[in-house]
């Protein structure tokens, strides 16, 4: 097998908001000359990241900008001391990130504290990743602390090489320690709508007040739900010499997570909205795996042309199947296989045996 792994998928959503913006609507993006709904990456990679943790046994970190926090109210809720529980929480923080940049940013926050509604917490930082090995760790020296014990400068120290799949797979960078920087094996496309948009719709929906009390009239509540249907492409690329080297070479463990991600984008969604819009969980009507010697790509120029119905989902895959025989024609055939719901090819175990590193 070749060392890139693209994993293109086409999913038919109904009613649904997977993925909304500020104002409460679907995201949107003009692609070609025309608007469709997207999902974004950072979308993508959160409902796979939050699968493989729950399906599986695997060593996924947690990412979070309120370690600091964490721990002082950890401590202080064991007993220590406000102020000792903040120091002790800041070198912690101090693993991750450059104590005296972060006093700087403290004090001009201090200095602009007027005119802000809300002074910035100073244990609060940028998102953080921590493997499973490292928040071990710390929540072991809470414990000793709150049992008596006086850390030491090596206490503070407690970077490790990587073990976690989440960061083997979407990476991590700690400008302070760039040697324990980790570079992402996993690219994640904004998955789009093949079919284009002419605006989001909306429904207009009301709720019952069931207690009725004496006086009260009509509904108890009334708004407005924005929404979207269409059928969207993803594109999963995995560099896997990267992954098995971000897993300390184990290849047996870059396979076996390889095929667990397939297995996942194959049967999950993302869970946004779903008690309201049940149509919009789905698993994909079609994957096809590349996988690629020299360097990847996407197939997205398939559908700069938005797809038209009303069978959107088999013109998208002729569309899409079309576009990689011209790349094949013009660059050389990529091996792949697919699995196609539409024409009952192929089946999910077929694509994870593919899977050989």
């Amino acid at each position: 097998m070749y060392p890139f792994i693209m994993i293109h998928t086409l999913s038919e959503r109904g009613i649904n908001n997977i993925n909304r913006g500020e104002d409460g609507r679907p995201k949107t993006a003009v692609i070609g000359t025309t608007l469709r709904n997207i999902a974004s990456s950072q979308n993508c990679k959160f409902i796979l990241k939050e699968e493989l943790k729950r399906r599986y046994d695997l060593e996924i970190g947690e990412q979070t900008p309120m370690i600091g926090r964490y721990v002082s109210d950890k401590l202080v809720a064991g007993g220590v001391e406000l102020k000792k529980a903040e120091e002790h929480a800041s070198a912690v923080i101090g693993t991750f990130v450059d104590l005296k940049k972060r006093e700087k940013v403290v004090e001009k926050e201090k200095e602009n504290k007027g005119k802000r509604k809300k002074e910035k917490d100073p244990l609060k930082t940028e998102i953080i990743k921590i493997q499973k090995t490292e928040m071990d760790h710390i929540n072991s020296l809470i414990e000793k602390i709150i049992d008596g014990y006086i850390p030491n400068k090596n206490d503070y120290h407690f970077l490790k090489k990587n073990t976690a799949i989440d960061i083997a797979m979407t990476g991590r960078m700690i400008a302070k320690k760039p040697e324990y920087n980790v570079q992402a094996s996993l690219s994640v496309n904004f998955a789009f709508s093949v079919n284009d948009i002419t605006n989001n719709q909306q429904d207009y929906f009301t709720a019952t007040d069931s207690l009725k009390l004496e006086g009260s009239k009509g509904s108890g509540h009334l708004n407005y739900f924005f929404y979207s249907t269409g059928v969207f492409y993803g594109l999963y690329i995995i560099d896997t010499r990267l992954l098995i080297e971000n897993l300390n070479g184990n290849k047996e463990l870059a396979q076996k997570t390889i095929r667990q991600i397939i297995d996942v984008l194959a049967t999950s969604s993302p869970s946004a909205n779903k008690n309201r819009c049940a149509d919009g969980q789905t698993w994909p009507s079609y994957i096809m795996i590349e996988n690629a010697e020299i360097t990847p790509r996407s197939l997205c120029s398939a559908f700069q042309v938005p797809v038209k119905g009303p069978n959107i989902t088999e013109n998208a895959i002729e569309a899409l199947e079309e576009r990689k025989a011209c790349f094949d024609a013009c660059y050389g055939k990529i091996e792949s296989i697919k699995m196609n719901t539409l024409k009952r090819e192929g089946n999910l175990k077929k694509l994870l045996d593919y899977i050989q590193l």
